[in-house]
């Protein structure tokens, strides 16, 4: 009914012929809208509203607004319909059309004036200003408009009532057939509906008799078993199923009587003669006295083969060698595999009602949530654990950590590996390591040492030697050019003399060059004034052999410093200034020797060309970084610091800082 409108119920062509011989007798025009404001019947429409009213769009309007003003108070009048003047100034009547209790249309009648209310000249007159009419046409149209007596109107208003309903039970009649044609429709159309929707079901449904016999199929049926409808309701249900048999039949029917619904699964045959496995669902029904089954028949290869293959995952993953955890997003174990038990001496129902916290001793809800953080956020981290068993004992275990979601909830699938013999073996490595470094350590320190009572064995050589020379070799010189003196002049000779001359002239350059060779290998100022006039002495000495300036600088601070030390810091200086000499292409260079708090340091720098520091160290097989490696190695094995700063093409500073000792006095030290 909701569809219905007021055009599908009453035969408007029939109301419009009525309405024109009532017209023609009384001079009053009427008209049907719908509850749209449609003009469904117009008869006597004066011009007045149809060449001026009903053309301009505000006062067009003005009719729209007044319809709506009677449709919205047409159900509060208490007459049965309602008298109104429009927004243009004229008299309405308007009469509802109520069919089955629901307002279909409006009857109007009205575009006239009342004879005891004369219309207002001066209003009309200002209206045709408004809207722009001319005014004479406007005015000659409203002196057509007819003007009735009152109670005419209310007597013609009741016809129109008595009409009203005469068009009210026509409407009903009408409605009456439409919705008895209407619901058979509809029945018509659930019924072919519902046969369209078995036909096309994705299921296969058989109505069948109560000894099996089918007499009715749906396409799907036809089509999952290869064979015709009419060769369908030919068999029976033995014949599509090869295991059913008559105590199955019996057995499936006493349930039916029961609860009137069974479930089963077994197989159907296709014509061709392949089988597949089937659930059926049977329901037990009876109508006008005939009893029948339906049976609703999916086909569940899938299910089958999904169910097959997850027996075979499951079988997998109880066999697997690696402990599985299924968890909660709460840490509770909800499932298990027969390693898992195994290496905690549970069994499965005991652990699937435990938590993580019950087989970790050290873990808390903390460090499990922090763990479970971690684990959503990147999808599977690994990481070690401690795990218990049920006998208390514990063992080490390395975790993969995996982050699932199913069907809404997120929960982790854990691996976890005994990895006991690696930490074992990574201890074992670490106690060989600890050994191998303390043997390292040992046997660097003894050769350190060795080599430092080396450097002082040769350092006390050294002495030996330059005294030897210095008290045998260069006296004995010395008095060869006296007595060498005394001989030529004595033998005043010409050719003597220049022979003398050259003599002596050797044996200075020889004198001159043990003096050095002695100052070389051990400089007397190392041992009688010390160890910053020697360094002095040793820089002027290379900048008169050498092509760079050498400058020296002392903070006149006192540095005690033993024999050993004063000795090791000159040799590791002379090392660095043959190291310049040899490589830096320098022009100048800086010692200092200054005194910082407990320590003496020692800076030898150049404005040479440098050299990559973090190479430096791969560079022992050159001279320079052996010699480098040298320094290093010694100054640390006598408690002090070695540092380097160098760049390609600005130079180099070495820097060596020693521990101030008080000094040991030797009571045999000898002047060189």
């Amino acid at each position: 009914m909701s569809d219905l409108t007021f055009a599908n119920l009453v035969d408007t062509d029939q109301i419009r012929e009525l309405l024109e011989a009532h017209y023609k007798i009384t001079g009053v025009g009427a008209g049907i809208l719908d509850t749209d404001e449609n003009i469904l019947v117009a008869v006597g429409y004066h011009d007045i509203c149809t060449r001026f009213h009903l053309v301009h769009p505000q006062a067009k309007l003005n009719c729209r607004e007044s319809d709506a003003f009677i449709k919205a108070h047409l159900s509060t009048c208490s007459k049965g319909y309602l008298d109104y003047r429009c927004k243009n100034g004229l008299v309405d009547v308007a009469v509802p059309i109520m069919i089955g209790g629901k307002h279909f249309a409006t009857f109007f009648t009205g575009q006239f004036f009342y004879d005891d209310d004369m219309p207002d000249v001066g209003y009309f007159r200002k209206q045709a200003e408004k809207f722009g009419f001319d005014e004479t046409e406007y005015l000659e149209a409203l002196g057509r408009v007819p003007i009735f007596n009152r109670d005419h109107i209310h007597r013609i208003v009741e016809y129109y009532r008595h009409l009203v309903r005469i068009i009210v039970g026509m409407g009903l009649k009408n409605l009456e057939l439409s919705n008895g044609a209407s619901e058979r429709n509809q029945a018509e159309e659930a019924l072919l509906l519902s046969r369209f929707c078995i036909d096309k079901a994705g299921i296969g449904i058989f109505h069948t008799d109560e000894n099996g016999t089918i007499f009715s199929v749906n396409d799907h049926a036809c089509r999952s078993l290869g064979y015709t409808e009419d060769e369908l309701l030919t068999l029976s249900v033995f014949d599509i199923d090869p295991v059913i048999t008559g105590e199955k039949m019996s057995e499936i029917s006493k349930i039916l009587a029961t609860t009137g619904s069974a479930t089963h699964e077994t197989i159907h045959r296709r014509r061709d003669g392949t089988t597949f496995p089937v659930e059926i669902t049977l329901n037990h029904l009876e109508f006008h006295g005939r009893k029948f089954g339906i049976s609703f028949v999916k086909d569940i290869t899938e299910r089958k083969q999904a169910e097959e293959e997850l027996l075979l995952t499951q079988f997998c993953v109880d066999k697997a060698s690696l402990a599985l955890y299924q968890l909660t997003e709460e840490g509770g174990i909800w499932n298990v595999n027969e390693c898992a038990c195994q290496s905690l001496g549970y069994s499965m129902e005991e652990l699937r009602s435990m938590t993580v916290f019950d087989i970790d001793p050290d873990s808390t809800r903390e460090v499990f949530n922090d763990l479970a953080s971690k684990m959503f956020a990147c999808g599977s981290i690994t990481f070690e654990r401690m795990h218990r068993r049920k006998d208390g004992t514990t063992f080490p275990v390395e975790i993969t950590a995996n982050s699932l979601e199913f069907r809404g909830s997120r929960f982790a699938m854990c691996f976890a590996k005994d990895i006991t013999e690696r930490k074992q073996a990574e201890e074992e490595l670490q106690r060989s390591r600890d050994e191998l470094e303390i043997s390292v350590r040992e046997r660097t320190e003894q050769l350190t040492s060795l080599a430092a009572e080396l450097s002082l064995a040769e350092e006390r050589e050294r002495r030996r030697i330059a005294t030897e020379l210095h008290d045998q070799v260069g006296q004995t010189l010395i008095l060869s050019k006296i007595k060498l003196d005394s001989l030529s002049q004595s033998l005043p000779s010409e050719h003597f003399g220049e022979i003398s001359a050259e003599i002596k002239k050797y044996l200075d350059q020889s004198i001159q060059d043990i003096r050095s060779l002695t100052f070389q290998l051990s400089p007397p100022l190392l041992y009688e004034v010390g160890f910053e006039a020697a360094v002095e002495w040793l820089g002027e000495e290379f900048e008169e052999n050498c092509d760079f300036r050498v400058m020296f600088h002392d903070d006149g601070r006192q540095k005690p410093l033993d024999e050993e030390a004063s000795v090791a810091l000159y040799r590791m200086v002379r090392e660095l200034l043959l190291n310049v000499a040899k490589h830096a292409k320098a022009k100048n260079v800086r010692i200092s020797v200054d005194k910082v708090s407990d320590k003496i340091n020692v800076i030898v720098a150049d404005d040479g060309s440098g050299f990559d520091c973090s190479n430096s160290r791969r560079r022992k097989n050159k001279e320079s970084g052996f010699g480098l490696f040298n320094i290093r190695h010694r100054i640390e094995y006598m408690g002090g610091e070695f540092k380097i700063k160098s760049r390609i093409g600005q130079g180099t500073s070495v820097t060596l800082m020693l521990p101030v000792k008080p000094i040991k006095k030797s009571s045999n030290r000898k002047k060189p």
